[in-house]
């Protein structure tokens, strides 16, 4: 830099100025060149650099490409490969028919080849053309056909088969895809069955008819041999031909059981049993059920324990006859296989509604006897079966009994079930749902006083409404006025009742509180805005609530349920003319004759009966041994023969015959009468 300036000294200022401006020319000259190649290789750069970025992209996104290609080729064949793998057939075809795609079973099936397909038309194989047009019209008018029964033409045969078809878009074509499959063989085994079940059921119809058939066949001599094997009985005076009677007589009875059984399982078979409900006290029910296995239970040592719910209603709607039946089983069942122990029936009511005078019924049985396996606790219900390894010569049975009882217990909405364990005992438990409170007390048949208050009231003409919502209720009352000079009309709820005084212009109405649609006190209140007719509540509850004790106003008499006939009568007799009948009940007293043997004697007759023989029927009541009633039999027997008495020597055949025939009731009811018959004599 130091020579150039010393040359620019020596120069003169003229060219100096010219060397100057021609040097910053060519400075700015080379700039521009170097900026301009500056420039260029930044671009040039950047190009390299992008071309290079660009390289790499495309090359991650072909394998990338690549790969997605490989697993979509994968995803194809696998999912061809269950297509074909399927038993179902799959088919890709146009609207016209034309084949495009089949599955590996269509090919099977048909015996074609791949290659054929496109000589192929669906519309052939239709059996039916008809049903190909359905088809299309379907599809036309849906969009779609879904799970239609058709019939198309097989490689051999006609083949049944459930197809369904949707529309597709296949080789950027609109296409339809079908899906069928083969239901020939399922429709033959239906068809198979459907004959079989009809067999079944006939041979079933034709074994009940059968069984009912000859239970009746059979029941009839069996009757008359019973019946006139009872008249022999009683003029057969030699020990030895009487004992064959009494063996003639225990086999009938014994073999007529079996009958009863097997023509009640035939009658529930058939449908043609009825369940008829009544009012029943269950408490004397199961007392009466009680007391016939009483000796029974004391001869094998056994203690009966019988535990009722005092809070069960005193009458409820039960058919007693078939519960009574169900009873007998499970209690002889748990008596027979008790060798130690006891025998419990225990009664609860669940439950309990009186408002709908509803309550469930739960009766229970319980045993220590030798119970059942849990593997066999189902099985014994069934007919003809019995516990597994019992032995019939010692217990006896005909393995209906469970069966019938199960049957009868679902018959009257009700379920049977068992708990058991072998070698404890076993508890059978009864539950009968809903059961109806009764709106009528059981008839006190010994209470006469009843019979006769309802005697002494004679209704003069009259019509009385009953509105209830349970039929028995209402059938009960309608029968207390059979034969009478009251008319009956009954409704089935409040709205039906307001309908029916309006129509029928009844003199009284009973109204049931609790119905459905509408109750009794909204069927009483709107009665009485317009009439004064006496209405007499039926009500389950005390009416203790305060807001039903405010709508008593509506009412002109109260009636809780259960109603004893004579509460009935005394209640609609302080509302409808009556007139008071003379008491037609009149006792019949028994004719004594005396022999000419027992006339001098009766003082010293009496004196015995009501003494030594007295005492022996106490105790045979009492521990209810059969070795103790052997023992008064005897007294007695010994009494009649010395002294001729008539009325005793009838009285020992009854009782022998009870003993013979081990008829419990029987002789419990012989033995309590034996003071009846010390009365007559003293009374003569």
């Amino acid at each position: 830099m130091g020579i150039i300036n010393k040359v620019l000294q020596t120069i003169s200022e003229a060219e100096r100025e010219k060397i100057n401006n021609k040097w910053i020319h060519v400075t700015v000259k080379q700039a521009h060149d170097y900026s301009l190649f500056y420039q260029t290789g930044i671009v040039l750069l950047l190009m390299i650099v992008g071309t290079l970025y660009l390289n790499r992209k495309l090359s991650l996104e072909m394998n990338r490409r690549q790969t997605i290609e490989e697993e979509l080729k994968e995803s194809v064949l696998q999912m061809r490969t269950l297509i074909d793998t399927i038993p179902l057939h799959v088919i890709v075809s146009s609207y016209d028919g034309k084949v495009h795609l089949v599955n590996k079973r269509v090919l099977d099936d048909y015996e074609i080849q791949e290659v054929d397909l496109e000589t192929i038309n669906a519309a052939d194989y239709y059996v039916d053309p008809k049903e190909r047009e359905e088809v299309l019209l379907e599809l036309k008018a849906k969009g779609f056909v879904d799970k239609k029964l058709l019939k198309f033409k097989g490689a051999n045969a006609e083949v049944f088969r459930m197809l369904s078809v949707s529309p597709i878009r296949y080789a950027k074509k609109e296409m339809l895809l079908s899906i069928s499959y083969d239901m020939t063989k399922r429709l033959e085994l239906e068809k198979s069955l459907s004959e079989a079940k009809e067999i079944a059921e006939q041979a079933n119809r034709s074994k009940s008819e059968f069984l009912a058939n000859m239970s009746h066949e059979i029941r009839t001599p069996m009757n008359a041999i019973i019946g006139f094997t009872e008249l022999l009985n009683e003029q057969i005076v030699e020990p030895r031909l009487k004992s064959y009677v009494k063996t003639i007589q225990s086999a009938s009875r014994t073999l007529l059981t079996l009958i009863n059984d097997i023509l009640d399982l035939s009658k529930i078979e058939a449908g043609k049993l009825q369940i008829h409900k009544n009012p029943t006290d269950i408490s004397k029910l199961c007392n009466e059920i009680a007391s016939i296995f009483t000796l029974n239970v004391k001869s094998k040592g056994l203690d009966f324990y019988l535990e009722i719910d005092e809070n069960i209603p005193k009458s409820l709607l039960l058919d007693e006859i078939r519960l009574r039946q169900i009873l007998l089983n499970l209690i002889g069942n748990a008596v027979k296989f008790t060798q130690s122990g006891y025998v419990k029936l225990r009664v609860h009511g669940l439950n309990v509604d009186e408002h709908l005078s509803k309550l469930d019924l739960e009766i229970l049985v319980e045993d220590t006897g030798i119970g059942i396996e849990s593997s066999q606790s189902q099985m014994i219900f069934e007919e003809f079966e019995q516990h597994e390894g019992q032995d019939n010569r010692k217990y006896g049975g005909t393995g209906l009994g469970l069966s019938i009882s199960k049957r009868l217990t679902r018959m009257m909405n009700g379920k049977i079930s068992l708990q058991s364990e072998e070698g404890k005992g076993s508890t059978f438990t009864v539950v009968l749902f809903g059961v109806d409170i009764s709106s009528l007390a059981v008839a006190q048949n010994a209470d006469e006083k009843l019979s006769r208050e309802k005697r002494k009231i004679r209704f003069k003409k009259a019509k009385i409404l009953i509105a209830d919502d349970i039929e028995d209720n209402r059938q009960l009352i309608v029968k207390n006025f059979e034969n009478s000079n009251i008319e009956v009309i009954t409704a089935v709820n409040g709205a039906d009742a307001i309908e029916k005084f309006h129509t029928e212009n009844p003199d009284l109405i009973l109204m049931d509180i609790r119905m459905p649609i509408m109750n009794g006190y909204e069927a009483a209140m709107q009665i009485k805005k317009i009439s004064q007719i006496p209405i007499i509540a039926l009500t389950a509850s005390v009416m203790q609530d305060r807001d039903e004790s405010s709508k008593r106003k509506y009412f002109d008499g109260f009636l809780r349920k259960p109603v004893l006939q004579y509460e009935l009568f005394e209640e609609l007799s302080k509302f409808l003319a009556f007139e008071i009948i003379g008491d037609e009940l009149k006792e019949q007293k028994t004719k004594i004759v005396m022999s000419e043997k027992t006339k001098p004697n009766l003082s010293n007759i009496l004196q015995l009966l009501s003494g030594e023989i007295k005492q022996a029927q106490l105790k045979a009541i009492e521990t209810n041994s059969m070795s103790d009633i052997k023992d008064f039999t005897q007294e007695v027997e010994t009494l009649a023969l010395e002294f001729d008495v008539a009325l005793l020597d009838e009285y020992v055949s009854k009782l022998h015959g009870a003993i013979d025939a081990f008829d419990i009731q029987t002789i419990e009811q012989t033995l309590h009468s034996y003071d009846e018959l010390l009365k007559q004599l003293l009374e003569y």
